[in-house]
């Protein structure tokens, strides 16, 4: 029987847009729903077919869900399916900065549902948003990578893969471009240090037989054509996050959700803003720290 429900899906950061992406794709509820999705950004690159083209003014669709990032895509979604009273569900895909994702010209955005993936963001969201409907989901994107790595073939030399993430974060639309400048200059200089800091920790000496890369963080792209950075040669090949991910036999990072994600998987997993940064973990599970 076909549907004579549809559903938009809208998202602009990456690592929202992935939970987004699997959250529609295999939520039971969501089946019978023709979909339709509206990516920008780093997150166009999930689907092949974008409905971006498509004039949004009237939003004629009977459920409107929008994951949730820094800059205002979504937002503005959200402020006109409300305008149009429609049902509204945002995604939250992490743990940081939950009173800013609803946030908007001064205002909190209203929402028929906010949907998380775990007990404790589910605590977060309640404090952030009393008296809002908020709902456990299963972690779509988790399972589907837990059956993915299932099927990586294992090699004799460990894949060891650095997912590089900001110390801080520029948005186009909140920074000029003379503070764009100076913050790549920075970003560079925190990444290489980082790498420097890795390359020489006594783990990697004692895991003699491996290849060493570079998954950079979306706003790090810029790196790319950097032929001045002196780990270019390790930046790993544009290739999906899921790859990433599902291929790594050794995860290192900082505190970004990338650390739970590969954790989960089992994939031994190590933090180095500890002894680095000289800060606490910002999330709320252990990670080993890299020495």
């Amino acid at each position: 029987m076909k549907s004579s429900k549809s559903l938009a899906a809208f998202a602009s950061d990456l690592g929202g847009g992935y939970q987004l992406y699997y959250f529609v794709k295999h939520n039971p509820f969501l089946k019978n729903y023709k979909k339709f999705f509206f990516l920008k950004g780093d997150s166009t690159s999930l689907i092949k077919k974008n409905e971006n083209n498509n004039n949004l003014d009237d939003l004629n669709y009977d459920l409107i869900i929008c994951s949730t990032s820094g800059n205002d895509y979504e937002k503005k979604i959200i402020e006109l399916a409300n305008k149009k009273n429609k049902q509204i569900w945002v995604i939250f895909d992490n743990w940081t900065n939950y009173k800013a994702r609803l946030s908007y010209k001064g205002k909190t955005l209203l929402t028929s549902k906010i949907i998380v993936t775990d007990k404790y963001a589910y605590e977060l969201a309640k404090i952030n948003y009393k008296n809002r409907s908020i709902e456990i989901s299963e972690n779509y994107f988790l399972k589907y990578l837990k059956k993915r790595k299932m099927k990586i073939k294992k090699t004799t030399k460990k894949r060891v893969v650095f997912f590089s993430s900001p110390e801080s974060y520029y948005y186009e639309n909140k920074g000029s471009p003379k503070y764009r400048i100076s913050w790549e200059k920075k970003e560079k200089n925190n990444i290489q240090n980082e790498i420097n800091y890795i390359q020489n920790s006594d783990f990697l000496k004692r895991n003699i037989n491996h290849s060493f890369l570079i998954r950079l963080h979306p706003l790090q792209s810029f790196l790319r054509n950097d032929k001045n950075f002196i780990y270019k040669k390790f930046i790993e090949r544009e290739k999906s996050l899921e790859t990433s991910i599902s291929s790594a036999d050794i995860s290192i990072g900082k505190d970004s959700y990338i650390m739970f994600i590969t954790d989960s998987l089992k994939i031994p997993t190590f933090s180095i803003v500890k002894d680095l940064y000289k800060r606490e973990f910002r999330v709320p599970y252990p990670i080993n720290n890299l020495e």
